[in-house]
C-alpha cells in the first residue's frame, strides 16, 4: 500500500479533497493507496528533510521568470532539504537548465530553452500539476491608489515594502 501525504482540510481544503479523490481513483484501478492528511509542517518535513514518502501533495507560489525549472528539477537538488525531493535526474535536462539560467539576458533564447525544458518534464512527469487557484482581490479604489492594479501575482505579489502599505490601507478601511 502506498501512502499519499497531503495537508489537512483545515489548512488546505482543495488539496485535501484532491488527495481523497486520488486515493479513490488509484484504488479503483488496483493501486492500493492510503491518504494521510496531516499538518503542512509534517508533510514538508517528511518530504524535504527526511525523504520518507511515497507520494505527496503541496502547493507552490511560482516566480514570473521560471527559475523553478532549475530549483525543482535539477539533479543537484535531490539531496536532503532540496526542492527536487522526488529525485528527478536527467543529465540532458540538467545541461539545458544550466544553459537556460545563463540566458536570462536573452529572453527569446530563454523562452526557447524553457519550452524545451517543459517538453522534458511533460515526457518524464516528475510532477503532476493538479490545479491553479484563481486570485480575486478587492480594495476601495476611492480610498486607496496604486501605481498599477493589474499584473501577474496581483497586489499580493508586489514587493514587501509596497505590500506593507496595502495591509496598512486595509486596516485603515475597517
Amino acid at each position: 500500500e502506498l501512502e499519499l501525504l497531503g495537508p489537512g482540510e483545515a489548512y488546505d481544503p482543495l488539496r485535501a479533497t484532491f488527495a481523497s479523490w486520488i486515493e479513490r481513483w488509484l484504488t479503483e484501478v488496483g493501486i492500493p493507496v492510503r491518504t494521510n492528511l496531516t499538518a503542512f509542517n509534517v508533510v514538508s518535513e517528511r518530504v524535504f528533510d527526511l525523504q520518507d514518502f511515497d507520494m505527496w501533495i503541496l502547493g507552490w507560489s511560482l516566480t514570473i521568470y521560471p527559475s523553478y525549472l532549475e530549483a525543482f528539477f535539477h539533479s543537484r537538488y535531490t539531496e536532503l532539504r532540496g526542492l527536487n525531493a522526488q529525485g528527478y535526474a536527467n543529465p540532458e535536462y540538467d545541461r539545458l537548465v544550466d544553459e537556460f539560467l545563463r540566458e536570462a539576458d536573452d529572453m527569446d533564447r530563454a523562452a526557447e530553452l524553457a519550452g524545451e525544458l517543459q517538453a522534458y518534464l511533460a515526457r518524464d512527469v516528475p510532477y503532476v500539476v493538479l490545479f491553479d487557484t484563481p486570485l480575486v482581490e478587492a480594495y476601495r479604489a476611492d480610498r486607496v491608489t496604486y501605481p498599477t492594479t493589474s499584473g501577474l501575482g496581483g497586489l499580493q505579489g508586489i514587493r514587501a515594502r509596497e505590500t506593507a502599505g496595502f495591509i496598512h490601507a486595509v486596516q485603515l478601511l475597517r
